[in-house]
Order: structure tokens, then C-alpha cells, then sequence
């Protein structure tokens, strides 16, 4: 839960220049405000007074993905939990406060809870047979194991700027290291800072780290450049007006998985997109501006792949985590990001 003192959600309200800002540090979350500013036609001391006051109301906040090697040894675990009618908030508040869950919301759907989880190293058995089923109000529980992400949340943008705009913010940001590499004690700790907060300047990297800014700046640099770390802008979808959210899991054709892959990213509401294993080939986490459009959605795009041969829709009601930082509506808390896993010895 967000425990700490925050305005209401309606004095947290986004506008236009707030959504353009938004928009232009999702392409680049470091970027100087002064070249952000430049891009919309504003002040860099615009740019900087809005990201403040957003941060400040708990809307937006500044985080780095850290390579999933780093924190367990296993893929992510998608599952539907059937709860006890009227235990349903207490089951997704228990499982919010577990420590290896990412994401967690209630849901109009099969089940009442859904949660994604990224169990420790050698845990993912135990987790699934033995933690999950015991949390109490649990009825029943049904799984499925994360095989290739097609599509990654950080990956998805607001569409508001103009295509010479985001020509002129986008940083290419190389895909999550292949193999990655033991880190140093240095990185471990430039690591552990930039997780909560992504737009840690360098000068104070560089004090916390006991050397020269230069040196802070490459080894930073260095993370970015081989895939370790990756910044990203955590705000609600809620906030950017997006009402409704959809988690679809859908059984394809066997063989057509990738092709029904390639229809759903070309949605710009697809926020994430996996192959999974189990009863579903594909889950997809989507957004979309309000009811309505989820109907079109399923009636106009959806409907017309071929290969899909059915697809069970589950309308996200309430998050309560979302890349391991609590939610209350589009208010965010106090980031539960797992400790890194510890360094192997030579």
C-alpha cells in the first residue's frame, strides 16, 4: 500500500504539456531537461519545475530494469489465482507484499487475482507448489511460464509526439545483454542507486561511489551500452488517460504463435507480449482509452487473426504492484525491488 502522505488522485491530474514531457522522456529518461524542452518549444526550468511537481505527487518516478539474471535465475511466472469471493483484496494485498511478485491486480475475469512472479534462484518449484497455494483464501491457481518476450512494458511509448520529435529525443538502447557478466562491487552499488532513481546525476553517482565523475559516468555508460541496465519512466496508464487495462491470454494455431506475435505488436496498445507455456501460447498486457475501444479492439483486430483460436480477456480492476513498486490508483509507492543476487566466487 502507499502509506506516505499524497494529494488525491484529481489533484494529480496530467495535462497536455505534462503528457508531452512524459512522452519525450519515455524515448530518453536521462535527457537533460534543456534538450527535452528544446524538442516541445518550452524552458528547460518548465520541464524541470513539471517532472518535480509529478514526482512530488507520486505520479511519475524514475527507475532502471536491471538485467533479470542479476536479481533470479528464472523467467517470469504468470498466474490466475481463484480466490474466496470476499477474500480477494486480502489475497492480492499478501501477495503484493511477497517479495519475488513484480506485478499483482484483481480482475473481472476466471479469476480474481492475477500476479506476475520471479522466484529466486531454484525457487520456482516451491514457489508454485508450496507459497502460492498457502497464502490463505486461495481456492485454486493455474500458471504459465514466461518462454520469449516479444514485447517489453518499458518499451511501450505515449503517442503524442511527432515523428521528427522523437527522431530528435530517441537513444537506442540496446536489448537486455544476451550473456550477461558478473559485476563489480562498483557496479553492484552504481546498480543499486540507479534503480530508484533512473536520473541520479552523475556528480552524486560519483560521491556515493567514492571516485571521479568521469569514471562514474563511464561505468554508468557501460551498464546502458551492454544491456544491463535499462532506465525507464514508471507513471500509471491510468494517469496518461488510458481507463482500462486487458490482460489477454490467447491459444493459437500450433505453428502460427509468431505470426499472431507480429499482429499484436503492430497494436499500439500492446504493452507487453509473451510466449508463454501452458494453456495460453501467447500473453498479452494491453491498454486502451476506455471499454469501448477493448470491444473494438477484440472485435476489429483480434478478431480478424485467423490463427487465434480462442483468447480469454481478463479487465485489470485495481494494480497493487507493478515492477515491484506498490500502487494505490495512479499513486505509486515506495519501490520492493529484490536484492541483487549475490556476485559467484572465483
Amino acid at each position: 500500500m502507499v502509506t506516505a502522505a499524497r494529494p488525491a488522485e484529481s489533484e494529480a491530474a496530467l495535462d497536455d504539456v505534462d503528457l508531452d514531457i512524459i512522452a519525450a522522456l519515455q524515448l530518453d529518461p536521462r535527457a537533460a531537461f534543456d534538450r527535452v524542452a528544446e524538442v516541445l518549444g518550452s524552458t528547460g526550468r518548465t520541464v524541470a519545475r513539471r517532472v518535480e511537481r509529478m514526482t512530488e505527487a507520486g505520479v511519475l518516478r524514475f527507475v532502471c530494469e536491471v538485467h533479470r539474471s542479476l536479481v533470479s535465475e528464472g523467467t517470469r511466472i504468470h498466474s490466475w489465482i481463484r480466490t474466496e469471493p470476499r477474500l480477494i483484496h486480502q489475497v492480492a494485498e499478501t501477495l503484493t507484499a511477497m517479495p519475488e511478485v513484480v506485478f499483482c491486480c484483481t480482475t473481472a475475469g476466471s479469476a480474481g487475482v492475477y500476479c506476475t512472479a520471479v522466484p529466486g534462484r531454484g525457487e520456482r518449484a516451491e514457489f508454485l507448489t508450496s507459497r502460492l497455494p498457502a497464502v490463505p483464501g486461495i481456492i485454486a491457481t493455474r500458471s504459465e511460464i514466461e518462454l520469449r518476450v516479444v514485447r517489453k512494458a518499458s518499451s511501450w511509448r505515449l503517442p503524442r509526439l511527432t515523428g521528427a520529435q522523437r527522431a530528435a529525443l530517441a537513444r537506442p538502447l540496446p536489448d537486455f545483454a544476451q550473456r550477461p557478466r558478473p559485476l563489480s562491487e562498483e557496479e553492484r552499488t552504481a546498480v543499486t542507486l540507479l534503480r530508484v532513481d533512473a536520473r541520479m546525476a552523475y556528480a552524486d553517482l560519483a560521491r556515493a561511489l567514492g571516485m571521479t565523475q568521469p569514471r562514474a559516468r563511464r561505468l554508468v555508460l557501460n551498464l546502458l551500452d551492454e544491456g544491463l541496465l535499462q532506465p525507464r519512466v514508471d507513471v500509471e496508464p491510468g494517469a496518461l488517460g488510458y481507463r482500462t487495462e486487458a490482460i489477454l491470454g490467447l491459444r493459437t494455431q500450433f505453428g502460427h504463435a509468431t505470426a499472431v506475435a507480429d499482429a499484436l505488436t503492430r497494436y499500439g496498445g500492446t504493452r507487453y507480449l509473451a510466449r508463454v507455456a501452458g494453456t495460453s501460447s501467447l500473453l498479452c498486457q494491453a491498454v486502451f482509452q476506455d471499454e469501448p475501444a477493448l470491444a473494438d479492439f477484440l472485435d476489429d483486430q483480434l478478431a480478424g487473426v485467423d490463427a487465434v483460436v480462442h483468447a480469454e480477456v481478463s479487465m485489470i480492476l485495481r494494480v497493487t504492484k507493478r515492477l515491484w513498486i506498490p500502487r494505490e490508483g495512479v499513486l505509486l509507492g515506495v519501490p520492493r525491488f529484490p536484492d541483487l543476487l549475490p556476485s559467484p566466487q572465483p
